[in-house]
């Protein structure tokens, strides 16, 4: 069974993070700017700036938006080889969400079943209401420890 990643091997964070997230970065570019510090302390802050944007768009890259999650739903149906052109479509059976993992499972009637497993640094606290919100709509909780 193929990954999370295997599957969508370009996830981006949303537009609005990333737009949230460039404004913020050009005030704070800025106010370093106009500061009246030394050369030396204003080039230390931008630097750092430099640094944390990247460390921080590394580290949102992985993060599934609610519809990659709702795709997942998709490529469970696709494993058990029930849709499109199954004579049972595939119910999600349930979310397990914990704290060091988030398990999607998927089964029909005549036995097949798949899982996908989520990595705790795949999703932050919206995708998790996300996912629990889906799991709601789908007849099914998701809870986390």
């Amino acid at each position: 069974m193929p990954s999370p990643r295997a599957l969508h091997p370009n996830w981006r964070p949303s537009r609005c993070f990333l737009a949230g997230y460039a404004a913020a970065q050009l005030v704070a570019w800025l106010a370093v700017v106009a500061s009246a510090m030394p050369i030396g302390l204003k080039l230390l802050c931008l630097l750092t700036l430099l640094w944390h944007g990247y460390w921080l768009r590394s580290r949102c890259l992985p993060l599934l938006t609610t519809s990659e999650l709702r795709d997942l739903w998709w490529d469970g149906q696709r494993w058990c080889g029930q849709w499109p052109s199954g004579p049972a479509p595939l119910q999600w059976r349930g979310a397990v969400v914990r704290r060091w993992m988030v398990v999607l499972h998927f089964g029909s009637g005549l036995g097949r079943s798949a899982s996908v497993t989520i990595l705790p640094d795949q999703m932050s606290s919206e995708q998790f209401r996300a996912l629990r919100l889906i799991a709601q709509h789908a007849g099914m909780s998701a809870d986390r420890d």
